[in-house]
């Protein structure tokens, strides 16, 4: 059985260690992540500007469902345009100026974050460090696997 300061360590160590939303400050982590796969499935993309849901639910490993209720609250925020393509009847989305905008900050503060790490941290430490989280990563994964 656990006891009660382990309960408390296995807590901390989650919500300090691993709280990278603090990262973000010009928008949020999960709409960063769904407009980051959207601005990379565009370079492969059928279209010449845009990326088809079908694809975006693809390269995401997500529903369609899933995908069209992300899409609609990043489009509430004023991140995305939907479009139908009329040829071929699908929907599509667009990132607006916004999005871009918002994304090109916080990629710069992520470069800013990366590089203070960079100067403080080894490249094999870093890589330590990396193989770690890849592994404590894994181990979680396989347990929501277990369990769903």
């Amino acid at each position: 059985m656990m006891q009660e300061n382990e309960k408390y360590h296995a807590e901390e160590f989650f919500l300090k260690n691993f709280n990278i939303d603090k990262v973000f400050h010009s928008i949020k982590r999960t709409d960063y992540m769904f407009l980051y796969y959207i601005k990379h499935c565009e370079e492969t993309s059928t279209l010449k500007s845009g990326v088809y849901l079908s694809e975006l639910a693809e390269a995401m490993q997500l529903s369609m469902p899933d995908i069209s209720k992300a899409i609609q609250k990043l489009y509430d925020r004023g991140y995305v345009k939907w479009k139908t393509d009329a040829e071929k009847e699908r929907t599509y989305v667009e990132l607006t100026n916004k999005s871009i905008e918002l994304m090109n900050d916080q990629r710069n503060m992520m470069q800013k974050y990366y590089s203070e790490i960079s100067e403080q941290i080894s490249p094999e430490d870093m890589e330590i460090t990396l193989r770690t989280m890849h592994k404590i990563s894994d181990i979680l994964k396989e347990k929501e696997n277990t369990l769903g």
